[in-house]
């Protein structure tokens, strides 16, 4: 198939109130937006070009593809945006970014359309194999997906890189190179540019025999997909204290269910070798503690024969009683109520506390060991240094809403504050 009859072909198969069209101002996006003009469907064309102002030719680049948006008498819009890499690395950042700004402008009927083509997914399953990632990873870029409020479709996928400029070329499409696509400090680059021309040398057909790969791959994530839903509402959750997965009885290696939660249900990106790290958590002994952290996203534990995940959080608390205690990925909503066990009101400070020492509950008679408080009330062990401690003049009041201390609860006929656990 031709550029335009791939393209025909793909936009036939989806309904839209309007078409979005990522363009970097390169040839892959260029063409992509050139053929979709020349189809003159009835919808209306909206090309939106992100400046991630990593470049010093990035504003000049935004220009260029703003004047030939009015050559082309189509709508376009300019997006700048920050990118900030903290430790995930420069091109997840960018990524990142990218996509935060497609999200917040596509509408409902929105489909959003993007270049990437056959060797794009070569250079992708060669990078996640090296990886050691597994069916989801193995899947490769997916043809068309949600985001935001509206679709994403990639179009060209079964399209080469040679056919995808050969259209540019044999149309006089002016596009922009980024320099950044040469550098070699990229991974991606480096299997572009130094392995990907040893594969096509052995086997000229590789990009598209990987596009074919990459599509039986997704049909057959699909089916797995379809059959481990069965065991969300009973074997997936999520409570006070994180995402939990309890393990499948029906697979003899936990592996596989593992990484579906974990790549499907959290939608975070893991390498085989790290979802065997988390699977060994649960054959811990009980008395045993052990984490394994992905990155900056958080970590995973195991308690009471679940694995959990808790995302990544500084554990820090803003003061805002009496209305409500706001910390990272959680926070606790004061109420006020007449009966059960409920906290006096005062001016407390917040901050978090140590496990260590004695506590003495209200209503209870002698002091006991933090610690075995918690382990009597069955809150987890990663969760415990995390619970935010309400202080008056540097004594523990009360913690979240797992203890109040004797001298600190309301009385009898008293209106007291309770706090509630709520999820981000």
């Amino acid at each position: 198939m031709t550029i335009s009859q791939q393209l025909s072909a793909s936009l036939a198969a989806v309904s839209a109130s309007r078409w979005v069209v990522a363009w970097s101002g390169g040839a892959d996006s260029t063409a992509l937006l050139h053929a979709l003009i020349q189809r003159k469907l009835p919808q209306p064309i909206l090309a939106i070009h992100v400046n991630h102002q990593l470049q010093p030719l990035s504003s000049q680049w935004s220009e260029q593809c703003r004047q030939l948006a009015a050559q082309w008498n189509i709508e376009f819009r300019a997006i700048d945006v920050s990118v900030v890499a903290s430790g995930k690395g420069i091109e997840a950042a960018a990524r990142e970014a990218r996509y935060e700004a497609f999200e917040a402008l596509l509408e409902l009927g929105d489909v959003l359309l993007q270049g990437h083509h056959a060797d794009d997914q070569l250079e992708t399953l060669v990078f996640r194999t090296l990886r050691g990632e597994g069916l989801v990873g193995l899947s490769g870029i997916p043809a068309q997906r949600g985001v935001g409020k509206g679709r994403l479709l990639r179009p060209l996928l079964s399209c080469s890189r040679s056919e995808i400029e050969a259209y540019a070329s044999d149309n006089e499409l002016s596009v922009i190179e980024d320099p950044s696509n040469h550098s070699r400090q990229f991974s991606r680059n480096q299997i572009r540019h130094d392995i990907i021309p040893l594969l096509k040398r052995f086997e000229p057909m590789a990009a598209k025999h990987a596009a074919s790969s990459a599509r039986y791959l997704q049909q057959s994530r699909d089916a797995l997909v379809a059959l481990f839903s069965v065991y969300h509402p009973t074997h997936l959750g999520r409570d006070r204290w994180g995402y939990w997965c309890e393990p499948l009885d029906i697979m003899s290696d936990q592996s596989v269910w593992v990484h579906h939660w974990i790549s499907v249900v959290l939608k975070l990106s893991i390498s085989g070798k790290l979802v065997q790290e988390i699977v060994k958590l649960l054959s811990l002994e009980v008395d045993r503690r052990g984490e394994v952290k992905l990155g900056a996203s958080g970590c995973f534990f195991s308690y009471e024969g679940k694995l959990y995940f808790v995302a990544a959080s500084s554990a820090t608390w803003s003061n805002e009683l009496p209305t409500r205690l706001v910390g990272d990925n959680e926070s606790y909503c004061v109420s006020l109520v007449d009966s059960g066990l409920r906290l006096k009101p005062d001016c407390y400070e917040i901050g978090l506390i140590e496990a260590a020492g004695k506590i003495l509950p209200a209503g209870r008679k002698g002091r006991r060991k933090l610690k075995k408080y918690y382990q009597d009330i069955r809150v987890p062990w990663f969760a415990r240094g995390r619970l935010p401690g309400l202080f008056i003049r540097g004594e523990l009041a009360a913690i979240a809403d797992v203890l109040v201390c004797e001298g600190y609860q309301a009385q009898e006929g008293e209106v007291g504050w309770r706090l509630h656990h709520e999820f981000d």
